[in-house]
């Protein structure tokens, strides 16, 4: 019997196919007389692309090798010593090109303009692209789309071949834009005011899509940094740190949190100027009952251990009978021999911060220092501390100021006089008697000595435009002048001038300021004007005054003051300009009156 005829049929499983997509050919090989066995070749044209083995008369062939474009492939059945060979019809094999994105966006991002570059399998192929669904349109790779809104979004493109095959699977990416910004908060820090060159801080970010910190110091750039972030080895002065967050998309805090603190490592020192009161080596005529001390620099006021309104740290004693100061340091503590003075918890003033610096501190329970000599230890050892830390003096010694009182001796207030002392003269002579306590406090007088008693007199003295009706006493002049501190309420006539009402010039005195931390009957001296009437009472008669001048002088200026004047004439006298940190009044209101008439008392 001979070979039979047989008929082949190629087939694929999918057509068309994408570029690198696996295809299978089928060859179906077919007779009437019979299953044909052998191996049937598949070819694209007279190229062999491989070979399979029939298998009840089917034989298959796999590939993904095939290039984008049309291929012509057949199938060509060998025979067998029973069937005849047979080839297949051309099928038509179409194999479209592969999209592939090369660079996209990350995701999140925050970018509202993003590019995409992309490539094909066909090195011929066109593309195009569409966003979020819409229409394919040209496009080229390396193009930027947008501008786009924030939120979810997705990026397809597919290419074309030049025999107009399409890419059936376009190359997609999704991704969401994202372009809210982190809020950065800085957790701990550095104190304020700090003597430590190093820092610590920590910091977060409410932020869940956190991606990292960056940090600079005094606008040195930002660089990234981890909390805690150290710093060290900082100078003195001001610093600032700034910190900001971002998050993945990239999106930066525009707003860095930031924290200003300063290095300071000056320590701060007593400073013996005007403000510091009594001064060192001072001769007070009349004990103090309180004792004012500045520094160079803003010191703690918190009642801790190292605070300025701490009592403890300051220590004022007297000299014992040895004479000699034994007390070395307050942190050697009192040695027996001196007197240790009591100190009232201090007030502390700082000018909010811009200054003076000053502690006021009462002494003695506010009772007036006898004579003596005393020394104050501002304790540099124990120590005073700054805001920052830093001891007084360094914490290498305390300060000292050491003073005596005298009464009745030269010196006090520094020109202006201390409020209310008593001191009447100056290393160049009389002083014009300090008639103005210090205002906001209580003074409490010694008694009267004897030697210092005023001459009670039938004299007094009224003047209209001010209400003011007040006796005259007679003070007594010494050889280191007057001593009003007694007056209270009534004018005292200055033993040296003429007598009120006779010929020369009369000089009567008042406090503008009393003890009781009240104004004195001269506290409106000085609003008295030209023609303004002044009158003695004395001896049955009125002795009518008239002011002819008003003038500030110095306290110094005691020739002004006693100016020789051969007719009746009054000079009165007061404290004025009040300086409130020092206690002191800094001149004297002279007012000039020329007797205008003499009456029969009524």
């Amino acid at each position: 019997m001979g070979q039979s005829v047989t008929t082949t049929v190629l087939t694929s499983n999918v057509n068309p196919s994408v570029f690198g997509q696996s295809v299978t050919f089928t060859a179906i090989v077919s007779s009437t007389t019979g299953v044909p066995t052998g191996t049937v070749s598949f070819n694209e044209g007279a190229t062999p692309l491989g070979t399979g083995t029939l298998s009840g008369g089917v034989a298959t062939f796999n590939t993904s090798t095939l290039t984008s474009g049309v291929h012509n492939i057949i199938a060509n059945y060998s025979g067998d010593p029973d069937f005849f060979g047979s080839v297949s019809a051309v099928l038509v094999q179409i194999v479209g090109p592969d999209t592939i994105i090369d660079s996209n966006p990350p995701n999140p991002d925050n970018d509202l303009t993003p590019t995409f570059t992309f490539s094909s399998t066909s090195a011929t192929a066109t593309f195009a692209c569409r966003l979020n669904g819409g229409a394919f349109s040209a496009c080229n790779s390396g193009d930027a789309f947008g501008p786009l809104a924030a939120g979810n979004h997705t990026f397809e493109v597919r290419s074309t071949d030049s025999f107009g095959n399409v890419d059936p699977t376009p190359a997609s990416y999704s991704w969401t834009i994202d372009t809210s910004t982190p809020d950065t908060v800085i957790n701990t820090t550095p104190p304020i005011v700090t003597n430590s060159t190093d820092a610590t801080f920590t910091f977060s970010s409410p932020a869940i899509d956190l991606a990292g910190f960056e940090c600079q110091l005094d606008g040195g750039g930002f660089t990234a940094c981890t909390t805690p972030h150290n710093i060290s080895g900082l100078s003195g002065g001001s610093h600032k740190f700034e910190v900001r967050a971002f998050d993945t998309a990239g999106n930066r805090d525009l707003s860095p949190a930031s924290y200003t603190w300063t290095v300071d490592l000056a320590y701060p020192t007593v400073l013996f100027n005007a403000n510091t009161v009594p001064a060192d080596g001072s001769v007070l005529g009349t004990g103090p009952t309180r004792i004012r001390v500045a520094f160079s620099k803003d010191v703690k006021n918190d009642g801790s251990a190292d605070a300025v309104n701490n009592p403890a740290n300051f220590l004022l004693v007297e000299d014992g009978v040895n004479d000699t100061f034994d007390t070395v340091s307050c942190l050697n503590g009192l040695v027996t021999d001196d007197v240790s003075i009591p100190i009232a918890i201090p007030t502390y003033r700082n000018g909010n911060g811009a200054g003076p610096f000053v502690a006021t501190f009462t002494i003695n329970g506010g009772t007036r220092l006898p004579d003596g000599t005393y020394r104050l230890f501002v304790c540099g050892t124990t120590s005073i501390q700054d805001l920052a830390g830093n001891e007084l003096n360094n914490g290498a010694n305390d300060t000292l100021i050491t003073f005596t009182v005298q009464r009745g001796a030269g010196g006090g207030g520094g020109g202006g006089g201390g409020g209310g002392t008593g001191t009447t003269t100056t290393a160049g002579g009389l002083f014009i008697p300090v008639t103005g306590f210090p205002q906001g406090e209580i003074t409490v007088l010694d008694p009267q000595p004897a030697e210092k008693a005023y001459t009670a007199t039938d004299v007094w003295m009224e003047i209209p435009r001010l209400n003011l009706k007040t006796s005259i006493v007679g003070i007594p002049q010494t050889k280191n002048g007057w001593d009003v501190s007694w007056l209270g309420n009534n004018a005292g006539w200055l033993n040296g001038s003429a007598f009120p009402g006779w010929d020369g010039n009369s000089v009567i005195t008042a406090h503008v300021w009393n003890t009781n931390n009240k104004p004195g009957p001269f506290a409106n001296l000085l609003n008295l004007q030209y023609g303004d009437k002044v009158k003695i009472h004395a001896f049955g008669q009125v002795y009518t005054f008239e002011i002819t001048s008003s003038s500030l002088i110095t306290p110094t200026n005691i020739n002004a003051a006693f100016k020789h004047e051969e007719t009746p004439v009054l000079t009165l006298i007061t404290c004025e300009n009040y300086q409130e940190r020092t206690e002191t009044y800094t001149h004297r209101r002279m007012l000039r009156a020329v007797l205008v008439s003499v009456e029969k008392e009524k």
